[in-house]
């Protein structure tokens, strides 16, 4: 029945709160229901082939590191390839995608907040390219430096720099946190995120980045220092040994003098860098255990998203319940709790509400699209739901990768530490599949960071502006159409005809109670804020 009535829902006039034609497929044909299920089998498709890669400088197939790039790029190409759809199929079409977006109805230009969304999406989807491009050369150059006795290199540099791509990972992390904190904060400030100020949000954001970037390249320099002494110890033993042998026998008398120094040169040279190796990964720790954490605070801001999530759902429900929910009064009281009125507590709307049942009905997503194709407030208020649930679902997904991949890097990088203390990398070879096995899980590490940008995308999409939601200049007084009733509202009894409506007396109150906020010019509706 619920079925066969949707079929026969009349289309929805334009109006400043339908969403445009990429959105509308998304959440209005069944179609294209699953379409955030598509995206996300496209990215465990993307990360699962490839396995074995040939590498025809080692003649050799060499598993890992290069598997892993070439489905970084491809993920990372495959990215910027939707933008740029998505930016052809937008109404009006986009010229300048990058840095300036327009809205359909007001040519206005968007929120910097906004733009800065916009625009990181792009530098990571492009970081992800350039890092893992980078990755298959340095793997590869240092396969051959051990291998082939070639010192000196410039992958010596890049090696020596690896720290700031594991930087990279981490600030990856942290903006996903930091971007849905700013498009989701509540002002009712019951939540433990939410309670933390903006300000001391800005300024941890921006302080452990600048502090992971200067630590990062500090140990580079520190690396690389460490580097060149070794190999400068090197070449001078080698090229000694080199005349030595040419001259032989007829070497001079201090040789022996010479050679004992230049060894001893050498072996301290060795063991600085065992040092410096070893504590270089005991270092890399710590920005990554700080990824870990933050992978954790996203987990953390899921649950409370999902606390609210189901709030608002059972307050839709209660409003849609009202017989005269197509009334204006009943189409005044914001249901979302990031849509509460200036003042309003979620709990106390919870115990406070005349409306309140013991028997809370819980719209499912079948319902929720339904509603979302009314022309009303309340398809409105449908709409943002669904579009938070979509953030907080791509949320948990990228914070447990993330955060998972973060402690598998930790576990390689103390594995490698102990190794340079046991002196197991005096055996040569040995380090360059050290290297491969690190590449391989850095590398791992960027495939699933770039997925973070499938986070920014749905909050930049589908929560959008306030003008998105048609929520951003609604006056009663100056006869705004989504205060007044729809032709195409839908009512909860139309949903479930065998729910019970609520007792009379609450209708009264409740009706009494929003027709005096409606009117109040104390109560507006507050968003989140978007400029930073």
């Amino acid at each position: 029945m619920l079925m066969r009535s949707w079929r026969n829902l009349a289309p929805l006039p334009r109006s400043p709160a339908v969403l445009h034609t990429l959105q509308e497929k998304v959440y209005h044909d069944k179609q294209y229901l699953g379409g955030f299920k598509i995206r996300a089998i496209i990215l465990i498709v993307l990360n699962g082939v490839l396995l074995i890669v040939p590498c025809p400088l080692l003649n050799r197939d060499c598993r890992g590191p290069y598997a892993t790039n070439n489905r970084v790029i491809m993920l990372s190409i495959a990215y910027v390839v939707v933008l740029e759809l998505q930016r052809c199929n937008s109404n009006p079409p986009q010229r300048r995608w990058m840095y300036q977006y327009r809205s359909a109805l007001q040519q206005i230009r968007r929120p910097t907040g906004e733009i800065l969304v916009i625009n990181s999406r792009l530098v990571i989807a492009f970081m992800g390219v350039f890092s893992a491009g980078g990755w298959i050369w340095i793997v590869v150059e240092s396969m051959l430096l051990f291998i082939q006795h070639r010192p000196l290199g410039p992958s010596l540099v890049a090696r020596a720099f690896i720290s700031c791509l594991i930087f990279l990972h981490g600030w990856v992390a942290v903006w996903s946190v930091f971007t849905t904190y700013v498009l989701t904060n509540q002002p009712d400030k019951t939540t433990f995120l939410s309670s933390i100020p903006a300000v001391i949000f800005n300024a941890s954001f921006i302080g452990s980045s600048l502090a992971m970037l200067l630590g990062c390249i500090a140990t580079g320099v520190w690396n690389l220092r460490a580097s060149y002494q070794f190999w400068g110890s090197f070449i001078d033993l080698e090229s000694f040994l080199i005349r030595a042998l040419d001259t032989f026998p007829n070497n001079a008398p201090d040789a022996i003098i010479e050679l004992a120094k230049k060894s001893l040169g050498m072996s301290e040279a060795t063991n600085r860098f065992l040092s410096v190796t070893e504590w270089t990964y005991g270092i890399l720790c710590i920005p990554a255990f700080t990824t870990v954490l933050f992978s954790l605070t996203g987990l953390l801001l899921a649950r409370d998203l999902g606390k609210h999530i189901r709030h608002s759902k059972k307050s839709l429900a209660r409003n849609m319940s009202m017989p005269g929910a197509r009334s204006v009064a009943s189409c005044c009281r914001p249901e979302a709790p990031w849509m509460l009125l200036e003042g309003e507590n979620i709990k106390e709307s919870e115990n406070e509400s005349p409306t309140c049942s013991s028997k809370h009905v819980i719209f499912t997503a079948e319902e929720l699209r339904r509603i979302a194709k009314s022309d009303s407030i309340h398809g409105t208020r449908a709409r943002t739901i669904a579009l938070v649930t979509k953030a907080r679902s791509e949320l948990l997904l990228v914070s447990a990768c993330v955060g998972v991949n973060a402690a598998a890097l930790i576990v390689i990088m103390i594995y490698v530490a102990t190794m340079c203390g046991n002196g197991q990398l005096k055996r040569g070879s040995w380090v360059a599949t050290e290297i491969s096995a690190m590449g391989a899980a850095w590398v791992c590490s960027i495939c699933l960071s770039v997925a973070t940008v499938a986070l920014i995308h749905n909050n930049w999409v589908h929560r959008g502006t306030t003008s998105l939601l048609g929520l951003d200049e609604l006056n009663p007084k100056k006869g705004d159409t989504l205060y007044h009733a729809s032709a195409v509202a839908v009512l909860l009894e139309d949903l479930r005809p065998t729910e019970r409506p609520l007792r009379e007396d609450k209708l009264q109150a409740h009706h009494s109670l929003s027709m005096r906020d409606a009117h109040s010019p104390s109560k507006t509706f507050a968003l989140p804020p978007l400029e930073l």
